[in-house]
């Protein structure tokens, strides 16, 4: 949609005014793109979206990521199954996180 056709914008007057119109739908456009739907989560946050399947049920399980530093947390962002995930109690690495799950599940975790 065009801001002249669309009457936010009056008609150019001028070469000057129909060249900073162009520039101002371009940026328009451009924005509208990113809002909808070009923002992904890991644009936002410094996280790692992991996902992974656990075997066994009340066991710790190693979960690797690639966030670079010690993660402070992990968002569950998919669960298969009725299911409680929660910490291990060995404490998160730089590569690594440990987790334990009341059930049988695949996750998708995003790591802070």
């Amino acid at each position: 949609m065009s801001l002249i056709s669309s009457k936010i914008l009056p008609k150019p007057k001028d070469k000057q005014d129909q060249d900073l119109y162009c520039v101002i739908e371009n940026l328009i456009n451009e924005v509208s793109k990113i809002i909808n739907g070009g923002l992904l989560f890991s644009d936002n946050f410094v996280c790692d979206i992991v996902t992974h399947e656990f075997t066994t049920t009340d066991t710790e399980e190693e979960i690797t990521h690639t966030l670079g530093s010690v993660p402070t947390m992990y968002l569950l962002a998919n669960l298969s199954a009725n299911s409680t995930i929660y910490n291990s109690g060995t404490a998160f690495t730089s590569s690594k996180i440990f987790l334990k799950s009341s059930a049988l599940c695949a996750v998708t975790l995003i790591v802070l």
